[in-house]
């Protein structure tokens, strides 16, 4: 539910036409504070991160108390989905042996082809036949082939 609201306080900032965050919308600033405290969260450090100003708010008591219909039922729906959070990821393999790992939001990603930087613009979109899809790098695309672990096809662009 915290990160649920922490987006919608940047909904909400949007359809006020309110910029609730600066350097390529990295840094959280102090109007993105003041949406959250609207919607159950606060910031609660001393001072904001460098990087990231302001984004780490929390679920306030109140804010718990606020959500409580909707924690208790997003932590039903979860439960009665799934016994095991992360049974839904089918791993990825890649020839020579390499295990997956989690990326960015939880997707299967294979070891060594996390997100550095902030580039992003050498990272090739590949799909299998099922359809997954997932990013690489360039680099690793061209070295190597990797092989869905749910229909066994190889990622292509």
């Amino acid at each position: 539910m915290q990160t649920i609201l922490h987006e919608a306080a940047h909904e909400l900032g949007f359809v006020r036409d309110v910029s609730t965050t600066s350097r390529q919308g990295r840094y959280h600033n102090q109007r993105f504070v003041s949406i959250a405290q609207e919607l159950g969260l606060d910031y609660v450090h001393e001072h904001p991160n460098t990087t990231i100003g302001f984004s780490e708010v929390t679920l306030t008591p109140e804010g718990a108390s606020r959500w409580s219909r909707e924690i208790d039922a997003l932590h039903e729906a979860i439960t009665l989905t799934l016994d095991d959070p992360l049974s839904w990821l089918t791993p990825l393999t890649i020839p020579g042996g390499a295990p997956a790992g989690l990326g960015g939001h939880g997707v299967p990603v294979p070891k060594g082809m996390g997100r550095r930087g902030t580039g992003g613009g050498s990272y090739v979109k590949l799909q299998c036949q099922c359809p997954y899809t997932i990013r690489a790098a360039a680099s690793t695309v061209e070295a190597t082939s990797i092989v869905c672990g749910t229909c066994g096809s190889e990622f292509t662009s």
